[in-house]
């Protein structure tokens, strides 16, 4: 029980403090934050879904209440809570099996594999737990205090309904988590582990834009289920329906309509449980049997091709041992690759109803594709600003550090360079071959370069404070505040790309402005690495700062 204890709490804390998070503390006042605003927005929901029942008994006494629409709310609550639940368990994905590293280190320790599977499987519960609390802790009354003023202001039945609540609540976030995980093993036994592993990213990264575009179809949706059809195909496959059977169904209001659905959402829990059990053991021997056979080998054309690289645009011996260590990282790391690929998912999951209703409405010359193509190069050298802060190996710096010269800005132009080359220039072609379709080979040519002209711009000013070595750099998580200056963030990059699409557009058709969009372009890229290339020392571990630490007591 001890082994099964300590275990548990240790995959448990796993979740959060990982390599992005190294610090305790730090992981603990991120998983607070998180859960805050969980529950802050949840509550809101909550409250805003139920504001008729609480409100109308006051304002008019004689009103009993809307019984034929009262479990809507709740199924739009569990669609929410479904959709929050799967976005963090594929940001989780990495956690979820164990690691290879963890079998390694387990297999050489007393303790049985029952022990380890069961500690894992704890601590899965408790995850999805821990998130349902937090989505719930306000909610649920709010739920009860709103249908039990709808049914009679009994006691009993706000709390039959609060419980009801969180109950389906838990019922459906475990559900969305089982069912990622199930898909997440089964793409293991199909493919094989080395193939998974490079798929899962898109895997997942086209997971997260379908979650996202939920949002979008959240009015039509339930604006056409009705008690009358929704137990009838094929709104009955819609899976917050199954969980609101189970809500109706301990509550006792609708039981009839909903017990049918009911019965399919224990049935798809248990199900899934049985699949999960069975995926994971399977996977438990594979891992083990593979544990140490990766390796990559480069085709002749790919090793010409970065010998031509090496020679003409990676000048120097420090400039060529970034771009390797940067294009190894991100080959190897699946969690750097799924950070960095869901700012481009968000974005493309954000817009894509936007992009499709313009699309279908023929308005090609919108500003809005203008102002996407500057949204997809921001996405992508913002996301790598930010992945690249996540430590990969954090005991390989020590090469940096022997090999560390008088030349500083070989770092930076090594990193600026492999972004260049690995990301914004591809970027760049798919961008033009896409929106050929739209306007042409021409002006998509011209519209794709002043692009990434102007990613080129937002390049250097994002590295212009950057004095670390990528990957390797122990980092203090929080310091852009992004809890507190994100609307600031967001007004900004709207406004930036709104205006750099409105000059794309304005300068369509008309070569005389790109020349001189270029020239300008190019003069600012020129200033900025001048300015950027200054002596300074090389950040290998980030401390806490002190105000975090003390509480600010040491300026008292």
């Amino acid at each position: 029980m001890r082994a099964l204890k300590i275990l548990t709490f240790h995959f448990f804390n796993r979740f959060f403090q990982n390599e992005t998070i190294p610090f305790k503390e730090a992981a603990m006042a991120k998983v607070v934050s998180l859960l805050s605003i969980l529950t802050v927005v949840s509550g809101a929901l909550a409250y805003w879904e139920n504001l008729k029942y609480i409100v109308a008994p006051l304002l008019f006494p004689y009103v009993v209440g809307m019984r034929d629409t009262s479990w809507k709310e709740n199924l739009i609550f569990l669609s929410f809570s479904m959709i929050i639940m799967g976005l963090v368990s594929l940001i989780e994905w990495d956690e979820i099996f164990l690691k290879k590293h963890d079998l390694a280190n387990l297999s050489l320790l007393p303790i049985k594999g029952i022990t380890i599977f069961a500690s894992k499987l704890l601590s899965l519960a408790g995850f999805v737990g821990l998130f349902t609390f937090s989505m719930t802790i306000f909610s649920s009354p709010i739920f009860g205090l709103g249908r039990a003023k709808a049914y009679g202001n009994s006691i009993g039945l706000f709390l039959k309904i609060s419980f009801a609540h969180g109950i389906s609540v838990f019922a459906s976030n475990l559900f969305v988590f089982l069912f990622i995980m199930c898909l997440s093993g089964l793409l293991i036994l199909v493919m094989g582990e080395r193939k998974a592993e490079k798929f899962s990213v898109y895997f997942q990264a086209l997971a997260i834009v379908l979650f996202l575009s939920f949002f979008g179809v959240f009015n039509k949706l339930y604006s056409e289920i009705s008690l009358a059809n929704v137990n009838k195909f094929p709104i009955s496959l819609f899976p917050p329906t199954w969980f609101t059977g189970l809500y109706e169904e301990i509550v006792g209001i609708n039981g009839k309509a909903f017990y049918g659905l009911f019965l399919k959402g224990l049935g798809a829990i248990v199900c899934l449980m049985l699949i999960f059990i069975l995926e994971y053991f399977l996977l438990y021997r594979k891992v083990i049997r593979v544990m140490s056979r990766k390796a990559i080998h480069l085709s002749p054309m790919v090793s010409k091709l970065e010998s031509i690289l090496n020679r003409w645009f990676f000048t120097t011996p420090l400039q060529r041992a970034i771009f390797q260590f940067i294009k190894t990282v991100m080959g190897r790391s699946r969690r750097h690759r799924l950070v960095f690929s869901f700012y481009i998912s968000a974005v493309v999951g954000i817009f894509s109803l936007k992009i499709a209703g313009l699309l279908y409405s023929g308005l090609v010359q919108s500003t809005f594709f203008y102002q996407f193509i500057h949204l997809c190069f921001l996405a992508i050298v913002l996301g790598f600003r930010m992945v690249i802060n996540i430590p990969w190996f954090i005991e390989g710096n020590w090469v940096f550090r022997v090999t560390e010269n008088e030349q500083k800005g070989d770092y930076l132009k090594g990193i600026k360079k492999s972004i260049f080359l690995l990301y914004l220039f591809p970027s760049f072609l798919t961008i033009s071959v896409l929106y050929s379709f739209l306007w042409g080979t021409k002006l998509a040519l011209m519209e794709g370069f002043y692009g990434l002209l102007s990613s080129l711009v937002l390049l250097e000013l994002a590295f212009i404070k950057f004095r670390k070595i990528p990957f390797s750099c122990l980092t203090v998580p929080g310091k852009m505040k992004l809890h507190i200056f994100w609307f600031f963030y967001t007004l900004g990059i709207y406004i930036y790309t709104y205006l750099l699409g409105l000059i794309g557009k304005l300068a369509s058709g008309e070569e005389a402005y790109f020349l001189l969009i270029y020239f300008s372009m190019g003069i600012l890229v020129f200033i900025l690495k001048k300015v950027s290339i200054n002596q300074w020392e090389i950040i290998y571990e980030e401390s806490p700062e002190s105000v975090v630490m003390d509480l600010g007591l040491r300026d008292v």
